[in-house]
């Protein structure tokens, strides 16, 4: 609670039509901070929006929840006018309270309201005498919405009217027509209008309060002399014309004034022209006229004819605010059964999941309360790959193992077979949740005891603890809403052993695995996790709901990120095309040691590996960096002849005959260890053949090819992982495990060279 008033302080700040998390961008944050530096000052809510966003995360919020949404309009004033203008001039627009176009435009949309048409609405919030700024700031609109070519006319332009559209007003928007009583004073030189009927036409009479009575007005007529879509009304005393009523209308009260034509209408039909309080007509003495300024003859007409087509037609009128209907959506909310509930319908394949659970259904119905039998299971292929993939598949039997109908469905987001197994036993629980008498069997341990556990157990889940499941959260937060709302009838869970000889649940992963070459019968459905009463909000990334621990997938999501960055380092270009099996170099770095525990000795081997791996290791040509007037005419301590760079420690004259024996001694480890599996067969020399054709075989630096350099960096090459996994048919454990031993041992042989280079430097340094 406290963070939802939180978010409803900081919309009214930032003058926003909607929930923060989904109105902010990265760019809108950084320029609300310029204009509201003071309250933006190391704002935790905003700080927090603005890490999501430029971690391209998101928050997609539940279908229960208020949504923070200002109703009133279409289109938003920052959708038509450019940011920069919209942001430079928020403040002013926050003080005359318009968020939406409809609010400074005419009823039927083609025209711009004046300011003091706008500060005569219902929704202004301005009563500061200082209007300087406001002004100015209106005209800047004015210049960027108004066509310049009728300005006069107050014509909005082209670009503008594309955004907004035309449709006709279903209310007032907010303008305030002040009806004339019984009670109402007469105000000096002020005017009034009303509706006449004539004939069959309604037509609106401008004029002045002649004599008031209970249920009628005798209104003295003036004429219109400007044009209606001029900046101000002009008004002549009409000398006669054929609306008088004057022979008609009987004795008056106010007969010493003289007036030739005088209308008599009803009291509920006339207006106000102006603020009854107060008029700004300007008289002209020498035509007997008044000049109204600002008002526009054909706004006030149109307001006029809108609210006289609701008054005929009380259909044509509806309010902004749709939460009217509230009742009515959770009328039709509770006719939903529970498969068309929680599975979203699609916008393009014609709901066709739908349909088939439907169908389903109403096929176990049929069976009018016998034994059902449901097997379920899922199936994930490429596992550890970008082509992964996976299907879930259901078959139903009836008491005879009949089979009444199958059901396969496609894996989509957060791969996983624990998502394939789980998926399969959440379609089932949904499509027999009004099915009694239904036996459910899988092979998932997890699933059985997870689920009874769900049963068994009687304490009330908040969101933090749902949001702590290991895996596929949503999923479970489902089923478990299932059970706490009885939405389904709880059907009982056989587990059977994986693979064993259950004929039916051998079947079923037959036909899942034929599947995966022909989809014509393989189903796409997504669940309705706005559904979701204990969780109102769900982090996305990449607008995917993340269905794992949000934590974990903060850590993996950094971990890749920094992952990426190293990779794009200008001395690791050549590592960007695919040479380097990462897999195994990430284990080499490892170091064998337990997540809980740590010591110096592997902290000192790892801190050297990653400088090796990055070239960091204290060369002389590194020391320079550091203190340049001490080391600027060193050269390497062990030849003395050149510089010392990272490469130049295996290149060294001195160093070419360990170097050769290291590579030869590093490929006869590598055969010995394939040698002590015992169960691969290969020629010894194809391994030395492809050392002696390949760079990786040769000591010397090349910005283009992986070499032996490389390897003592910790890189595996991959053409070295796809022989043993091409040629030799090794395992993907067998891979690692040898690939890691290959690297220690290379490790440890020229960590050796580097001791006793470094033991020559200490003794220079000395002297």
């Amino acid at each position: 609670m406290i963070t939802k008033i939180r978010l409803y302080n900081l919309q009214q700040l930032l003058f926003l039509n909607d929930n923060p998390i989904y109105s902010l961008r990265e760019k809108d944050i950084i320029r609300y901070k310029k204009i509201f530096t003071t309250q933006l000052k190391n704002h935790y809510i905003l700080e927090c929006i603005k890490m999501l966003k430029t971690q391209n995360f998101s928050i997609a919020i539940n279908d229960t929840v208020d949504k923070m949404e200002i109703i009133g309009g279409n289109i938003l004033i920052k959708d038509i006018l450019p940011e920069e203008i919209y942001f430079d001039n928020l403040r002013s627009i926050k003080k005359l309270n318009i968020m939406f176009a409809d609010q400074i435009l005419t009823l039927d949309g083609k025209n711009l309201l004046t300011l003091k048409e706008i500060l005569g609405k219902r929704f202004k919030k301005f009563f500061s005498p200082n209007r300087s700024l406001i002004e100015k700031s209106w005209k800047i609109i004015e210049d960027c919405i108004l066509d310049n070519n009728e300005v006069i006319k107050r014509r909005i332009s082209i670009e503008a009217r594309n955004k907004i559209g035309t449709s006709f007003a279903h209310n007032l928007k907010g303008t305030i027509l002040t009806k004339m009583n019984s009670d109402s004073e007469p105000i000096n030189n002020g005017f009034i209008f009303g509706k006449k009927k004539l004939y069959n036409d309604i037509i609106l009479v401008y004029g002045k309060n002649y004599n008031l009575g209970s249920n009628n007005i005798v209104l003295e007529h003036y004429i219109m002399v400007n044009n209606p879509d001029d900046l101000f009304m002009g008004l002549k005393k009409c000398l006669g014309c054929f609306l008088d009523e004057t022979s008609t209308i009987g004795p008056l009260e106010r007969i010493h004034k003289q007036s030739n034509c005088l209308v008599n209408l009803r009291i509920e039909d006339v207006y106000f022209l102006e603020n009854y309080l107060h008029s700004h007509a300007i008289i002209i003495h020498e035509t007997d006229s008044y000049i109204v300024p600002d008002i526009i003859q054909s706004h006030i007409e149109s307001n006029i004819w809108h609210e006289h087509n609701f008054i005929i037609e009380p259909l044509l009128f509806k309010q902004d605010d749709i939460r009217l209907n509230i009742f009515e959506s959770n009328m039709q909310k509770s006719t939903q059964n529970c498969i068309e509930k929680y599975v979203k319908k699609e916008k393009f394949n014609k709901n066709l999941s739908i349909e088939k659970l439907n169908v389903i259904n109403y096929k176990l119905i049929q069976q009018l309360g016998e034994q059902i039998f449901v097997y379920i299971d899922g199936s994930v292929i490429n596992n550890g790959t970008e082509n992964i993939d996976g299907i879930a598949g259901l078959h139903f039997y009836d008491k005879d193992h009949k089979l009444i109908d199958e059901f396969y469905v496609n894996i989509e987001h957060w791969i996983s077979p624990s998502k394939a197994e789980v998926t399969s036993f959440i379609i089932a629980l949904i499509i027999v949740h009004n099915i009694s008498n239904v036996e459910i069997i899988t092979d998932n341990e997890f699933i059985f005891n997870y689920f009874n556990d769900i049963i068994c157990k009687t304490e009330i889940y908040n969101t933090r603890k749902l949001l702590k499941t290991h895996n596929n959260i949503y999923i479970w937060a489902l089923i478990r809403q299932f059970i706490d709302l009885n939405e389904i009838i709880i059907p009982k869970i056989t587990k059977i052993k994986a693979h064993d000889d259950d004929l039916y649940h051998n079947f079923l992963d037959q036909q899942i695995k034929g599947r995966y070459s022909d989809r014509n019968r393989v189903f796409l459905v997504n669940f309705n996790f706005f559904q979701l009463d204990k969780i109102e909000y769900m982090l996305t990334w990449n607008n995917i709901i993340i269905e794992k621990p949000i934590r974990r997938f903060i850590r993996y999501y950094n971990e890749i990120l920094n992952l990426e960055k190293f990779f794009n380092l200008r001395r690791n270009r050549k590592y960007t095309i695919d040479s380097v099996e990462w897999a195994i170099t990430f284990e080499f770095l490892k170091e064998n040691e337990n997540f809980l525990q740590t010591n110096f000795h592997t902290t000192k081997l790892l801190r050297y590996k990653i400088k090796n791996l990055i070239e960091e290791i204290l060369t002389v040509e590194q020391r320079k960096l550091i203190n340049f007037d001490i080391y600027k005419d060193w050269k390497c301590p062990v030849c003395e002849r050149k510089k010392e760079t990272f490469g130049y420690v295996w290149l060294c004259y001195s160093n070419r005959k360990r170097m050769r024996n290291i590579i030869y001694y590093s490929i006869i480890c590598l055969i010995e260890k394939i040698k002590e599996y015992d169960i691969y067969t290969f020629y010894e020399t194809k391994i030395i053949d492809l050392f002696i054709n390949e760079s990786f075989g040769e000591v010397k630096v090349d910005n283009n090819k992986l070499t032996f350099v490389d390897i003592i960096k910790g890189l595996f090459p991959k053409l070295l992982a796809d022989f043993l996994r091409q040629e030799i048919k090794m395992t993907k454990v067998h891979i690692f495990e040898t690939g890691v031993k290959f690297l220690d041992f290379v490790f440890d042989s020229t960590h050796k060279i580097w001791v006793d280079r470094c033991d020559l430097q200490k003794d220079k340094e000395k002297v």
